[in-house]
């Protein structure tokens, strides 16, 4: 499910952090599109299996009017059983935190909708949250 934030017309600085917990290792990535732009990559969270990305600027608000964040969380179960695909699925926690808006943090988690199994045994699972910066 999208998402929006909002944000300031100024040089505020607006950030993005996003943690992760499940059993499966996870890898993530943070990309910011601009209107009628191509999504340019923020931050990944590296050779770290946790997925989880530390506080990292996507810009002043003032250049972030009706942008997007897609924010890709990859679970990679192919070594798994069945039994414990689901049980990292049906444990999965995914928060997004964002600041710098006039709200200031705003924390979003992911919505069932948001998980996209790439193959029928959910042996690589995504979670993609869109967040619309208005």
């Amino acid at each position: 499910m999208e998402r929006a934030y909002n944000i300031n017309s100024d040089n505020k600085d607006v950030t993005v952090a996003v943690a992760v917990g499940t059993i499966a290792p996870v890898k993530s990535a943070i990309f910011l599109k601009r209107e009628g732009g191509q999504a340019t990559p923020i931050a990944n969270s590296g050779a770290k299996e946790s997925g989880n990305i530390p506080s990292v600027s996507i810009g002043a608000g003032k250049t972030l009017n009706n942008a997007r964040l897609a924010i890709r969380v990859a679970l990679e179960m192919g070594a798994f059983t069945e039994k414990e695909r689901k049980n990292a699925l049906s444990s999965l926690f995914v928060s997004y935190t964002l600041t710098g808006g006039p709200a200031g943090q705003q924390v979003f988690n992911y919505d069932t909708d948001d998980v996209e199994p790439l193959d029928d045994d959910n042996s690589l699972v995504f979670v993609i949250k869109r967040i619309n910066l208005v």
